[in-house]
């Protein structure tokens, strides 16, 4: 009988979980977490776990989180625990002293078909450019980041109502059959990485930032829509809105697109019937939730009771 696979895992976000909880009911052997350090958060700096950490405290399984993972002492550890393979999902950038230990390297998980949206953010990027297909990648991991030999793919279809959120729902469910199958392959030596494409014209998925978040209400309503659908939950996409002279800062967290005659200028709002509608170029725009700064998050409905929309109001 062939031993269990002695496995470390690497990851931080509840995206990783799903793949870490059907290694531990597997017959691989996890024997080490690697996680970020705890962080104090919120109004009380309070200490928090991550979401791997919570989970693999809970398991029983014996946790390292370095603050630099150049530390001799780190390195040291890992090197005693004798692993077969290092499993990498959503966790920071690993140098090569660390990934090159395990006698059958390091493979990382990715939320996208490679060589695809490479970078911080695949899963939003693909629900912005409005992609029907998306997916998983297991790819050993090299000195570039998200350039390694492509060992398995999982292809997942993007509904048309599909945000951000669920897209990674149906990632996360699928993320632990893919990384089981890639460590069976990757042990059994029956399994030939693929070098990823070099093509120029490749799609990429930038880290989210302030300027790249924000609404262009230039655009067309689907492009408009597909990007707050992109952004949502979190970061969520934003905008400055007018209201007569009053200038605020707005997250936009729903929407609903309706191609017909616009009624003016695009970014222009008026209310009708209860609604919150904004002009674009190829029609208006619906605003079903609004998150103004300092205050809390509303639906449409709830956000007009008592709030009449000035004369000359505009999102920007």
């Amino acid at each position: 009988m062939r031993r269990k696979s002695k496995i470390i895992f690497f990851g931080t976000p509840n995206f990783a979980i799903p793949s870490l909880k059907t290694l531990i009911n597997s017959k691989c052997s996890v024997i080490a977490v690697v996680t970020t350090p705890d962080k104090p958060q919120g109004r009380g700096n309070q200490i928090k776990y991550s979401a791997v950490k919570d989970f693999a405290v809970s398991s029983g399984i014996e946790i390292f989180q370095p603050e630099n993972l150049d530390n001799e002492e780190f390195y040291n550890k890992l090197i005693d625990l004798k692993a077969d393979l290092f499993v990498v999902v959503a966790f920071r950038k690993i140098p090569k002293k660390i990934w090159s230990i395990p006698k059958y390297g390091t493979f990382n998980l990715h939320a996208s078909l490679l060589p695809e949206y490479r970078g911080a953010a695949p899963i939003h990027w693909s629900i912005i450019n409005g992609e029907r297909e998306s997916g998983l990648t297991t790819f050993l991991i090299n000195e570039k980041i998200d350039y390694g030999d492509i060992l398995f793919q999982k292809k997942i279809k993007i509904e048309l109502n599909d945000s951000m959120g669920t897209l990674k729902q149906k990632m996360m469910f699928e993320s632990g059959e893919i990384v089981l199958k890639t460590i069976n392959a990757v042990m059994s030596g029956k399994i030939m990485p693929i070098k990823q494409l070099r093509n120029t014209n490749l799609k990429k998925a930038p880290k989210l930032n302030k300027k790249n978040t924000k609404i262009d209400w230039k655009l067309s309503g689907l492009k408009i829509s597909n990007f707050v659908k992109g952004l949502n939950p979190k970061p969520c996409a934003w905008t400055y809105v007018f209201f007569g002279n009053e200038k605020l800062k707005a997250k936009i967290k729903d929407i609903s697109f309706e191609n017909c005659e616009p009624f003016g200028e695009y970014g222009i709002i008026k209310e009708n019937q209860r609604k919150l509608i904004v002009n674009v170029v190829d029609g208006i725009i619906y605003i079903n939730e609004i998150h103004l700064e300092g205050k809390k998050s509303l639906k449409t409905s709830d956000f007009l009771n008592g709030f009449k929309i000035p004369e000359n109001s505009y999102f920007l």
